[in-house]
């Protein structure tokens, strides 16, 4: 989404000023960075504010959800209460996924609009207009 946001910015900035997005730069982003720069292109943040929470966490299940004591391995009632956090965790991630989608369509469709307003400039432009003088054709083999 990232990406079709900058592809639409550099659309825009055409001829105007160089706007060369990097995309090995922003595939090596963390995740949190990624949210933090989606909100510069994206703007819809009730959206930024699910994925900060999400991001968060992300981060205690990747460093600390999954390091179980002895004690926690064995007690059904924390690891049920665990899983119904995971459950809870799985549809809110389906939620954001869903939103990311919405804005995802919202974002081509403005790109097809530049691609549609761009061909028609670039015709117009390569068009000529209909009082414009003609040069008149040359025939075959004349100077």
């Amino acid at each position: 989404m990232i990406a079709t946001s900058q592809a639409i910015i550099k659309s825009r900035l055409a001829g105007v000023i160089d706007y060369l997005p990097n995309k090995e730069r922003l595939d090596k982003l963390t995740l949190g960075k990624l949210v933090n720069t989606y909100e510069i292109f994206g703007g819809n943040l009730e959206l930024v504010r699910s994925l900060r929470e999400l991001v968060k966490v992300r981060n205690n299940l990747a460093h600390e959800a999954f390091v179980l004591s002895p004690e926690e391995h064995e007690n059904t009632e924390f690891l049920a209460r665990r899983t119904s956090e995971l459950n809870a965790l799985h549809t809110q991630l389906g939620a954001a996924v869903r939103q990311l989608h919405v804005e995802l369509k919202r974002l081509l469709e403005i790109g097809k609009k530049e691609s549609k307003q761009l061909l028609v400039a670039t015709t117009t432009a390569l068009t000529p207009a209909a009082d414009a003088p003609v040069a008149p054709a040359t025939g075959a083999g004349e100077p």
